[in-house]
């Protein structure tokens, strides 16, 4: 196989353009998708927190601070559009 072919696979700039201020936080519930995101996220140079539910997600939102947040809707012990009220009710502006 030519080296370009594999290219997408080489992340040499990708990793040297974020800096540890960039945080996700990540809100899923099923595993398959969390992975998929936080490994690929990860890949890019992104620090990644996982929650996977509406409380957990609440209370990593409030004690960290994060460049952005992947909320999922349906989640349990709380939904995604109660989440995001509560967020903005707190002060909190995180692009979600």
């Amino acid at each position: 196989m030519r080296p370009e072919a594999c290219s997408r696979f080489n992340f040499p700039s990708a990793t040297n353009e974020v800096t540890a201020l960039e945080r996700i936080l990540i809100v899923e519930d099923e595993a398959s998708i969390l992975m998929g995101l936080e490994d690929d996220l990860s890949l890019e140079g992104y620090e990644i927190r996982t929650a996977k539910d509406g409380i957990d997600a609440l209370r990593l939102a409030s004690a960290e601070q994060f460049n952005l947040i992947i909320l999922d809707i349906k989640l349990p012990r709380m939904n995604g559009f109660s989440i995001l009220k509560k967020l903005r009710a707190d002060g909190i502006n995180t692009p979600v």
